[in-house]
């Protein structure tokens, strides 16, 4: 479910959606304030890279040209994560895919329609969610009140509010090793709103340290916790670079004689069936993926190429 801010910035950008005359298919977005981060000053009419047609484009991090109107473009799937040419972080769930490159949903929210005729059936329903979820919350923060007022913490006693067990609550506020993160960090936030109980947040606390990303993929998918655990527990506790080929699709006895990696393949998990990656990585997480693009994989650039130049072979 959308959150509540979720809501209100697709509500605001679908009251900004116009119509071009005589083709009511053809939806363009007011989105400006997400083109802070583009490289292009202004925009210009000329081809856009999605559609091949000559609209008005603005310059994306990409180096191509992409008009407004290609954010009506379709969604990638699963294995289609694209890397967004509007703010630039990688592996996102997104619009449209053409040589690896897109539009995430962060810049552009899947509530959007996709026609003009879904417009006003769409913002109905989502004023109405929005509606609900404030009404919801107001009531919630009232009920927190006692127990803000006792002593709890204002998230803490919200999350109880809202229905999260409170035994599991009171364990997390109690213990000593979620102080060090703020009430925002999404390990935490897991806990609070019941997606991970507490002795499983206290578990990828302490992994945490030597293997971020595991960690906060497991917060992001909990079934994965006992993967994680016997991954680490095989032999992988010791190489963070090792867990990180296996997240990226690697098997791990195979991974593991590359890296001349001892394990124990008695209890080492089976491979994962495809690769998982982070849907809303920390801040610093996506600052390091931008440095690594500074040294990219040569045999990846030539491949992105390679794919390119067919597809240009098939729209021809």
């Amino acid at each position: 479910m959308p959150t509540i801010e979720q809501l209100e910035f697709a509500i605001e950008q679908m009251n900004n959606i116009e119509t071009t005359d005589g083709n009511h298919d053809v939806i363009q977005l007011r989105a400006e304030h997400h083109f802070d981060n583009l490289r292009g000053r202004g925009s210009q009419s000329t081809a856009c890279y999605f559609t091949g047609t000559h609209r008005n484009c603005i310059y994306g991090w990409s180096g191509n040209w992409i008009s407004i109107e290609a954010m009506k473009a379709i969604d990638a799937n699963d294995d289609q994560r694209i890397r967004c040419m509007v703010c630039n972080n990688q592996n996102r769930m997104g619009k449209y895919n053409k040589g690896g490159w897109g539009i995430c949903y962060s810049c552009v929210p899947k509530y959007i329609p996709r026609t003009y005729a879904d417009l006003p059936a769409s913002l109905k329903k989502l004023k109405s969610q929005l509606t609900k979820k404030k009404r919801d919350y107001r009531k919630a923060v009232d009920k927190s009140q006692p127990y803000i007022e006792a002593g709890l913490g204002p998230a803490f006693a919200l999350a109880i509010a809202k229905g999260t067990p409170d035994g599991e609550v009171m364990d997390l506020w109690e213990a000593d090793w979620w102080k060090q993160y703020d009430d925002e960090d999404m390990l935490i936030v897991a806990v609070l709103d019941g997606t991970l109980t507490e002795e499983q947040g206290r578990y990828l606390n302490g992994i945490r340290s030597d293997h971020e990303r595991l960690a906060l993929t497991c917060v992001e998918n909990p079934d994965m916790i006992a993967w994680a655990d016997a991954l680490l527990e095989c032999g992988f506790n010791k190489v963070p670079d090792a867990v990180n080929n296996v997240l990226d699709g690697g098997q791990p006895h195979i991974v593991a004689r590359i890296r001349k990696m001892k394990i124990n393949a008695e209890i080492t998990p089976e491979p994962l069936k495809k690769p998982v990656y982070l849907q809303n990585p920390p801040e610093h997480m996506l600052e390091k993926e931008d440095d690594d693009d500074e040294d990219k994989n040569p045999m990846e650039e030539e491949y992105r190429e390679h794919v390119e130049e067919m597809a240009d072979e098939l729209e021809a």
